[in-house]
């Protein structure tokens, strides 16, 4: 038997930071938003890094929790495992959207409305990236990656470099990929997970490292955020700064202890399924009260962003825990 692996709490604080910024990029969709130009630069440099940030510590994860496989259907039974674990709430939450947008829409303001049921629900299918719950895209990728993860491992065996290479190589051509199945954003992303999965495998030189280096890639990622847009690739750049700036931020003092971070990092998948839901849902109340613009914006961002974080875990804790089967799958 397999030795169960101490858990690393500086990991379920980076997911609860991760989510956090998630959310906070989800607030404005595609409703036109003026007057609150601060939050259009937050938006686009959060965009820059979160994703990349996010699935680096997906390949953490994925590396530091998985179990060797039995001979007989082991494959089989983990394939069926992922996809219990991930797809029947990406389904049901994506599903969800399309009728409720296209309910909500003759009611109140309402972002990114279906063409149609049946062309949503197609979209979500094959183009999930645009489709009326593309902020769901995350767990449709990962759920790829779950895949094959299986085989890059086998191939890889305890070498670094075959993982690095297989990234390297798939970023370099994901622009050349199509949107379908979202393979692009596979490709794009595979270099971050496979970090995710070598440090994973090396956790105990990550964090001596963090230990003599930390404010130094702190200092670097501030550095090359505050002139980001003049970076031939700044998505790579500082996707890849931010990983160890992000995990040495954690453990500084205030957050190395945070209970807040390791709650939103404890209910990091739910709030990834229903934020979207909750903002916008609070977004359309608010915007029959009052236009976000301007000002406004300025008492719209903290209860967006609440609304986006808080009100799915309540409804986790409070709702969906009396229903066993949906309890289950957004667990």
């Amino acid at each position: 038997m397999t030795p169960k692996k101490p858990r690393i709490f500086e990991i379920d604080r980076a997911k609860g930071l991760a989510i956090l910024l998630v959310v906070v990029g989800h607030i404005e969709a595609r409703t036109p938003l003026y007057g609150a130009d601060w939050y259009g630069v937050l938006k686009h440099w959060i965009y820059q890094f979160h994703m990349p940030f996010f699935m680096f510590l997906s390949g953490f994860v994925m590396e530091y929790t998985f179990k060797p496989m039995e001979v007989s259907g082991g494959y089989f039974n983990y394939a069926r495992g992922k996809f219990m674990r991930l797809m029947p709430a990406f389904f049901a939450v994506a599903f969800l959207v399309v009728i409720g947008k296209t309910i909500a829409s003759h009611l109140m303001h309402v972002d990114n409305v279906p063409q149609g049921l049946v062309e949503g629900v197609v979209d979500i299918l094959i183009r999930p990236i645009y489709s009326s719950a593309s902020s769901l895209w995350y767990i449709y990728v990962l759920f790829i990656f779950y895949l094959v993860f299986p085989f890059l491992r086998r191939l890889s065996g305890n070498l670094a470099w075959p993982l690095l290479a297989i990234g390297v190589a798939a970023y370099a051509v994901h622009f050349d990929l199509t949107s379908y199945f979202a393979l692009d954003r596979v490709a794009e992303y595979a270099l971050f997970l496979l970090i995710g999965v070598v440090l994973a495998r090396n956790s105990n030189k990550l964090f001596v490292f963090l230990d003599k280096f930390g404010w130094m890639a702190l200092g670097l990622f501030v550095a090359l955020s505050l002139s980001y847009r003049m970076l031939p690739n700044p998505r790579l750049v500082l996707g890849l700064v931010s990983i160890p700036a992000l995990m040495f931020l954690v453990r500084l003092p205030g957050l190395n202890d945070s209970k807040l971070l390791l709650i939103f990092g404890k209910y990091v998948f739910v709030i990834y399924l229903l934020n979207t839901l909750f903002i916008g849902l609070v977004k359309g109340i608010g915007l029959k009260v009052m236009p976000w613009d301007g000002l406004n914006f300025l008492i719209y961002f903290p209860l967006l962003t609440a609304a986006g974080v808080l009100l799915p875990i309540a409804f986790k804790k409070w709702v969906l825990v009396k229903w066993p089967p949906l309890d289950r799958i957004t667990s």
